[in-house]
């Protein structure tokens, strides 16, 4: 059975421009309960921020938050995934490239982002076993 991206991907992306304080980020993030931001310049897709970036390598460097764009901190984006692309080579593309989050669009659009997370919470409701094999007579 195929499974696809857009069955589990979330759809609430927050995006915010290239030259955003590293502390607005920061707020957005705690504000709307994500993870992780999308970055846009010049209208496109240009990286990705997490809670570990914003942690790591902002805190820990000793920068900033309110003068540090978040660009700074950032990492570029590299690769996406479509919705229509299967579960199983967007897990291998995580394992190959150590990622734990990505972007999905389609035909250039920002639709959602998928994240290791997402897939191993349908993994584990598809591993669940339905409720007519729980009445099943033994």
């Amino acid at each position: 059975m195929l499974e696809f991206v857009g069955e589990v991907m979330s759809r609430g992306v927050v995006v915010v421009a290239s030259e955003t304080s590293a502390l607005e980020v920061a707020r957005l993030m705690r504000d709307e309960g994500v993870a992780d931001v999308l970055i846009e310049a010049d209208g496109l897709l240009w990286g990705i921020a997490s809670e570990h970036d914003m942690t790591v390598r902002l805190l820990a460097a000793g920068l900033d938050p309110a003068s540090t764009p978040v660009a700074l901190v950032a990492d570029s984006i590299v690769h996406t995934v479509a919705p229509e692309q299967e579960i199983h080579d967007v897990l291998q593309l995580m394992r190959a490239h150590g990622l734990w989050r990505l972007p999905v669009t389609d035909h250039g659009d920002i639709v959602g982002i998928v994240t290791l997370g997402d897939l191993a919470l349908h993994d584990s409701r598809r591993l669940q076993p339905s409720p007519q094999a729980a009445e099943a007579p033994t």
